[in-house]
């Protein structure tokens, strides 16, 4: 005998079975369906977590690749800069008719 429950098989006057087996099937059936749905997510959990874990991992690889371009830019760029004041410091000084008393008192 058929067990059809969801169909509307009890308006139609389709036999249903012994109410009592279409509960313990609709409990089977909503048990098996949630340990499918619960290992599928819990799958699905596992290789998100993976995927997050690389992207973690490569990021922290390119944060620490670019600190290092950045400091190496920086220490050059300081260079620079520091050779061009020094520059304009020796030329200020050949130049500069008042050379002041020598004393960072600040009335020069």
């Amino acid at each position: 005998m058929p067990i059809l429950f969801g169909t509307g098989a009890h308006r139609r006057g389709l036999p249903l079975g012994n109410p009592s087996e279409v509960s313990t099937m609709r409990k089977t059936l909503t048990a098996l369906s949630a340990s499918l749905i619960a290992l599928g997510l819990s799958a699905c959990s596992e290789q998100t977590e993976q995927d997050a874990s690389e992207m973690v991992d490569r990021a922290a690889a390119d944060a620490a690749d670019n600190a290092e371009v950045v400091e190496n830019e920086v220490r050059e760029a300081t260079i620079d800069v520091a050779d061009k004041v020094s520059a304009e410091l020796k030329q200020d000084e050949q130049t500069d008719p008042d050379q002041g008393d020598g004393a960072l008192d600040g009335t020069d």
